[in-house]
């Protein structure tokens, strides 16, 4: 492969921040070999819906700057509404899945809790309780985010300190 280790060390950093991969201490040794889990995809959807997620969350804001009786404003409204409707339904239907195939922890799961908005240096935005979603009747944020980290509980790291 003509890759260089820097392009390589930092898929290994975005993979480990998305929960698709972590490293595992053997104590016979100073290697900290990276492992797989039996829920990566899973974890990859999981961190698919929280880019999503913010993405609703950003479309939503940018049409109440513009005027949602804009024609931006409307595009941006129905897109912010798309992403959490399909996102909300993405979860339950990850998180039922993963019940059906992982009815208990995976092998080489993680307990740790993952990173949550708010965390990571990112503040909520105003109207916006859960950090996340849509913006619905009467200025509350529609729960996705709270639907996210509630199927994510115990599965996933933390690592952003």
């Amino acid at each position: 492969m003509s890759v260089s280790p820097a392009a390589i060390s930092k898929a290994v950093g975005l993979l480990e921040a998305m929960g698709i991969i972590h490293r595992r201490r053997d104590p016979r040794s100073r290697a900290e070999p990276y492992v797989i889990g039996d829920d990566v995809w899973f974890q990859a959807i999981m961190a698919s819906t929280r880019i999503d997620t913010r993405i609703a969350a950003a479309s939503a804001r940018s049409a109440r700057a513009l005027g949602p009786a804009t024609p931006a404003g409307a595009r941006l409204v129905n897109l912010s509404q798309f992403l959490h409707h399909v996102t909300e339904d993405l979860v339950r239907s990850a998180e039922h899945w993963r019940q059906v195939y992982f009815p208990s922890p995976p092998a080489g799961g993680r307990a740790a809790s993952p990173c949550r908005p708010g965390e990571e240096g990112r503040e909520v935005e105003s109207g916006e309780p859960d950090g996340g979603g849509p913006v619905v009747a009467g200025g509350q944020a529609a729960p996705l985010v709270g639907l996210v980290e509630a199927a994510l509980d115990g599965c996933g790291p933390c690592d952003c300190g």
